[in-house]
């Protein structure tokens, strides 16, 4: 634990970012994150400590979600709760330092865009 630790806080300030609330320490890093299997998501879990993913991105492996995901499929873990796309946009742009916030739309909202564009 104290090796992931070091790890983390060395990296963190080489290569982070703090796009959802930028005044507090804990920042997100996409290489801590691949190499732990998706436990540099720092900032967006103090953002949202009451989303059990812990992180906004889909498209990285992120072996926590997937150990949480399975025990939901065999009954363990239930009323399992996420930030909505619209919640985490807006603490991105109230609070965050302006990096850009990548999460999965909705297959209705993605026509909405689409269309309206």
């Amino acid at each position: 634990m104290l090796g992931v630790w070091l790890w983390n806080e060395d990296w963190k300030c080489a290569v982070a970012w703090q796009c959802f609330i930028r005044n507090i320490v804990p920042a997100e890093n996409r290489f801590v994150a691949t190499c732990t299997l998706g436990e540099g998501w720092h900032n967006y879990h103090h953002a949202f400590p009451f989303d059990y993913k812990a992180a906004e991105h889909f498209d990285v492996l992120n072996f926590a979600t997937t150990f949480i995901r399975f025990f939901e499929k065999i009954g363990w873990a239930y009323d399992l709760r996420e930030a909505s796309p619209e919640v985490i946009n807006s603490m991105a742009n109230r609070l965050g330092d302006g990096t850009p916030v990548h999460f999965p739309l909705p297959a209705d909202k993605l026509k909405e865009d689409r269309s309206s564009g």
